[in-house]
């Protein structure tokens, strides 16, 4: 099925009173979101057409990088019609059985809607296919081929309304969240002093004490800070500019608190190896291609939208040993609007030529970033020797010394693999436990992360927890190379914090939902291994770790409370099974194993709409 878009975006904005199209709606002009939302969905057209006024100089660059055909109306007020006429006439030239004509003024219409869109007409390809909320008609709309002439004969500023009208009797409607509907047409309606969202709102406040509010409301200031959470809305917020999720589910959204950036291109390469073999054969030789800073801009940028699109929207991240490199990933993680931690990885011994630095190299090179992160105010920059037997004393000494000096947080890994502690044990034969490795160097904090902790003992959990340091448990990486079980509910039950990390590429899912699975998984072969006796983790318990747990290290509060800026996830469950006769609990825990990134409808991250 051959489909084209035509993306109008030539009209005056008479109504909103100033360029409608340029104001920023949350960090980013209105239009970009449109252009970059169809961008993403370039695959599914033959063309894309935007209707520019002529003269839009800086937008018609933006839409040609993004390798939009660009069609210009010379005189926009002749109303909608004459944008719709232009831009079919410029779709036609590449025979399309459709085409999807889309508006630039609607910021939330999401990618599950378009597709749902492009899907149902490809089942019946004679019918106008729309999308519709609480019986309001919106945007974008879909038209066959045979309606194509009648859209070229429009007139005025009322659009495809006018052949909707006439051929009504093969109007076909997809139900979608009220919120993606919504246009904006004056400027009161994006000045209001509240935001608020409508729906079904799940939280974890507490380990494994879900909190459930049926159609309830949060409600946002300008600046993305939570007002509180309502089972009905207060008079004074009446007045907000509400999106409205109808049924959804709207949860707290995902913290990665562990994972390897430059190993995003090798997922789910290695598996049949254990650690140290996995590390030669695949990841140091992934990792040095980072010095290309062009091959580095490519696979961030896909990687900061791809952990939006997953509902993860805070995260710890190892980058490589390149200053420059790393620099670019923050870049590209604060333009998705991900905030967090990233690590210029320090490593000068036991790796290979083409992927070592020297002991100076990285001291001066880890300066050199850490002088160039001042410019950033998402992302902040953390120490990471990458782990004790890639790091010389002299390094490991300065890299403490630092970190201390510039009050900055550290992050490496912690007892994964047997081999691995044997090895450490040589290299440190005066330190009785790996974790006194980063101790006898200043790097054993309250702000500490360290992964993994698989065969961390009695001895050295009462370590971590005396110190304050936090336990990044990945499941999914530890059970993939053969290293182990994390004793996670002993840890719990100790008083240990515990958060979760994806560990791509030991671990082969970036999505937080199947890391989160993944841990479930693992606790219970844990209460296989006792005899039945350690209890496993629950779905509500395993989200708390993959959200609140992770956010508390950001100094969030737990949950949805007042006074933290917004970060969520909408989840649309109607089209699974069953769905209106499930309890919220039920919808929750099934939402947990089953949502795939479709089903994300939006994503806030610092009070801001991402997705």
């Amino acid at each position: 099925m051959r489909i084209a878009l035509v993306l109008t975006a030539a009209g005056s904005s008479k109504r909103f009173g100033s360029d409608k199209l340029a104001y920023p709606i949350d960090g980013k002009p209105m239009l970009l979101h449109a252009l970059e939302l169809y961008d993403r969905l370039r695959e599914r057209f033959v063309s894309r057409t935007v209707v520019l006024k002529s003269g839009a100089g800086e937008r018609r660059l933006v839409a040609e990088r993004m390798e939009y055909r660009v069609a210009e109306n010379p005189d926009p007020e002749r109303g909608i019609a004459s944008s719709v006429a232009i831009g079919t006439e410029d779709a036609l030239k590449s025979d399309p059985d459709g085409i999807l004509y889309a508006v630039g003024d609607q910021p939330y219409v999401s990618e599950k809607t378009v597709n749902a869109l492009l899907d149902a007409f490809s089942q019946d390809p004679t019918r106008i296919t729309a999308p519709t909320a609480n019986g309001r008609r919106g945007n974008p709309v879909l038209f066959p081929k045979d309606l194509f002439p009648e859209l070229l004969k429009l007139s005025g500023d009322v659009g495809g309304s006018q052949v909707i009208a006439r051929y009504r009797d093969r109007l076909a409607t997809i139900e979608v969240p009220a919120a993606e509907l919504d246009d904006i047409d004056t400027r009161a309606a994006r000045e209001t002093k509240w935001y608020v969202l409508h729906g079904n709102i799940l939280s974890v406040p507490k380990l494994g004490e879900l909190e459930a509010v049926k159609n309830g409301y949060i409600v946002l200031n300008a600046d993305g800070v939570i007002e509180g959470v309502f089972e009905t809305l207060p008079e004074r917020f009446k007045k907000g500019q509400l999106a409205d999720y109808g049924d959804a589910l709207i949860m707290q959204s995902f913290c990665d608190m562990h994972l390897h950036a430059p190993q995003y291109p090798m997922l789910g390469m290695g598996m049949d190896l254990p650690l140290l073999d996995w590390l030669k054969t695949y990841t140091f030789r992934t990792e040095a291609r980072f010095a290309d800073s062009d091959y580095a801009r490519m696979h961030y940028r896909a990687l900061a939208e791809r952990l939006i699109g997953y509902g993860t929207t805070r995260v710890c991240m190892f980058s490589s040993i390149h200053a420059d490199a790393t620099l670019i990933l923050m870049e590209e993680l604060e333009r998705a609007g991900i905030s967090g931690y990233v690590g210029k990885v320090n490593m000068d011994r036991n790796s290979y030529d083409y992927y070592c630095e020297t002991t100076e190299e990285s001291k001066r090179e880890t300066l050199r970033w850490l002088d160039a992160c001042d410019r950033f105010t998402k992302i902040r920059p953390m120490i990471t020797p990458r782990f004790t037997p890639s790091c010389s004393n002299e390094l490991m000494e300065w890299l403490g010394r630092i970190a201390n000096e510039r009050s900055l947080p550290v992050q490496s890994h912690l007892s994964e693999n047997t081999s691995e502690i044997e090895w450490v044990r040589e290299l440190h034969p005066d330190c009785r436990q790996y974790w006194e490795t980063y101790a006898k160097y200043g790097l054993w904090k309250n702000d500490t992360l360290m992964a993994h902790c698989v065969y961390s003992d009695e001895r050295e959990r009462e370590a971590i927890k005396a110190h304050g340091v936090t336990v990044v448990h990945c499941a999914d990486s530890n059970t993939n190379i053969a290293s182990g079980v994390a004793p996670v509910r002993t840890m719990l039950d100790e008083g240990l914090k515990v958060a979760l990390g994806s560990d791509i590429a030991g671990g082969a899912h970036l999505s937080m939902l199947n890391v989160i699975q993944m841990s479930i998984r693992a606790s219970k072969i844990k209460r296989i291994e006792s005899g039945w006796k350690t209890p496993f983790l629950s779905v509500a318990e395993g989200f708390y770790l993959g959200t609140t747990a992770g956010a508390t290290y950001f100094g969030a509060k737990p949950g949805f409370q007042k006074g933290d800026k917004l970060h969520a996830v909408v989840i649309d469950d109607r089209e699974y099974p069953d769905s209106d006769r499930l309890t919220l609990r039920e919808r929750f825990d099934r939402a947990v194993y089953i949502a795939e990134p479709k089903d994300i409808v939006a994503v806030y991250g610092e009070g801001k709409r991402l997705k």
